[in-house]
């Protein structure tokens, strides 16, 4: 890889840095921070990993894993999910020589309607030998996907008015310029503020909605169910009016983790080759409840530098204990071990990121590989700081 990525370098200039930078923020309406340097795959590792993702979604898909998800009560209702509803990414670190899959992302994951334009101004500002635009055609097919085909014309894309929302606002409102240039009105709307008129359908000031393009992450609605209570009554009386199913949340927990792990010992009916596949890319994780002690966790995993604990129902880094102490372990195993998944050590990989004078410093970084309409469709990078406080979008480039 470094002669791809030497060959970025030589060609790198604050200018041409501008060009993709400024260029997308005038696209979206704001400057999200932004990677100076791509993460580069080889073109039999993008497809190693497009497998492994299909194979995360074949799972996801499995009749019986949705028994045994479903078997437990819910905040919502536990609907059949469409084809449409496996919206979302498999989150990877890639390593030298092999990639671990760290989470999955439903609901749909942070920065996904920034993909195809990110490889595009990317792409268009640097002179890459590209094997293929992975993202390409990403827009169209997200909007096929959120009206039917077009069958629905005016869509309410359904926010939060929390504070942790307000960052991601511009890209929400970019949705509005996706399905606007497509001939559908599609409209930002704060998830709490919506009415039900007399046959339970969305109303929001006034104006009847076709459709709604759920962004309210699942769990900020399960904390704040008195706040979304109207949207909750919305959503059961028309499940079928909502893109996508939030059971989609339930499916992906940290849970999932541990269900890839002990793979083996299931029979979801997966062929073998989609079994092997997860197998191979999976760590080793257990529900931190299947321990006796916070001592028998750490020798399960031979020290605590080997291990991460998770929150079953956490994003974005919450609540998570990256290689803890013992005192750190202790606190959590007593009193919230039902709430954790406990899984193992895989350090993320590494980019040699370039700045502006030209000095070369290795970020860390991870890899999203999406799926829309249950198989791969797009991905991004994101390179970052540990502790993991600063965090850039990072296009990614096939070669």
């Amino acid at each position: 890889m470094n002669e791809h990525y030497e060959r970025y370098y030589r060609q790198f200039t604050p200018e041409r840095y501008d060009k993709f930078a400024q260029g997308l923020g005038r696209l979206i309406g704001s400057n999200y921070r932004l990677s100076t340097t791509p993460l580069i795959l080889t073109k039999l590792r993008f497809q190693r990993l497009v497998e492994i993702t299909d194979s995360v979604v074949k799972l996801l898909q499995s009749p019986r894993y949705h028994e045994k998800v479903t078997e437990s009560p819910w905040f919502l209702p536990q609907n059949r999910m469409r084809p449409s509803d496996y919206f979302g990414d498999v989150e990877f670190h890639a390593g030298a020589e092999e990639e671990k899959i760290i989470e999955i992302n439903f609901n749909p994951p942070g920065h996904v309607g920034l993909l195809e334009i990110l490889e595009q101004q990317f792409l268009d500002a640097f002179d890459l030998a590209v094997a293929q635009r992975v993202n390409e055609g990403f827009e169209e097919a997200l909007v096929e996907a959120v009206t039917d085909h077009y069958r629905f014309r005016k869509v309410a894309v359904g926010v939060s008015h929390l504070p942790a929302s307000q960052p991601y606002y511009a890209h929400y409102k970019y949705f509005e310029e996706m399905f606007g240039r497509r001939g559908v009105t599609a409209t930002v709307l704060y998830a709490r503020d919506v009415q039900a008129d007399r046959e339970g359908y969305p109303v929001w000031r006034g104006e009847r909605y076709e459709r709604v393009f759920n962004l309210l992450i699942v769990k900020t609605w399960e904390d704040n169910q008195d706040l979304f209570e109207q949207y909750r009554r919305v959503y059961e009386r028309h499940p079928e009016m909502f893109f996508l199913n939030p059971l989609g949340w339930k499916l992906g927990t940290k849970r999932f983790l541990a269900e890839c792990h002990n793979l083996a010992r299931q029979d979801y009916g997966l062929p073998v080759d989609d079994v092997e596949r997860i197998q191979r890319a999976s760590l080793k994780t257990h529900l931190l409840s299947d321990f006796s002690s916070a001592e028998e966790v750490v020798e399960c995993f031979g020290g605590e530098r080997n291990l991460v604990l998770k929150p079953l129902d956490g994003y974005h880094v919450q609540g998570v204990a990256i290689r803890p102490s013992m005192e750190r372990i202790k606190p959590i195993f007593d009193t919230q071990r039902e709430r954790y998944v406990v899984q193992q050590y895989f350090p993320p990989g590494v980019i040699p990121c370039i700045s502006a004078d030209g000095t070369i410093t290795e970020r860390l970084s991870s890899l999203r590989m999406g799926f829309l309409n249950g198989k791969f469709f797009g991905m991004r990078g994101y390179n970052f700081t540990y502790p993991p406080t600063h965090e850039e979008l990072t296009p990614v480039v096939v070669v």
